[in-house]
């Protein structure tokens, strides 16, 4: 029997940090994949960008989900009204994510 080592798509950075201020940033749900945008957009660049101006219709997306669970506005989930995770664990996750 040999041993062949890890699969080399799944040690492969998916996404890569972007610094576009010209580009619309998308939001996604932090805890999900990051495939499809609050908005509904596809992610099909993946990437991650940290400076653009928000998506308008991410932004009316999730104010409308939380208006629906009638949870407070910061810190909590728009799909299910759960605490956002910490900072430490998305800074984690985005590590993972594109390294």
């Amino acid at each position: 029997m040999t041993t062949i080592g890890p699969d080399p798509v799944a040690t492969q950075a998916r996404y890569a940090l972007t610094s576009d201020p010209t580009q619309v940033t998308h939001i996604v749900c932090c805890r999900a994949a990051w495939d499809v945008t609050i908005c509904g957009f596809a992610v099909t660049n993946g990437e991650i960008n940290v400076t653009g101006d928000p998506c308008a219709m991410c932004i009316t997306m999730v104010e409308e989900l939380w208006r629906s669970h009638g949870a407070p506005v910061e810190e909590h989930c728009p799909y299910d009204a759960s605490s956002c995770p910490s900072d430490e664990w998305l800074s984690d996750r985005i590590a993972r994510e594109t390294t």
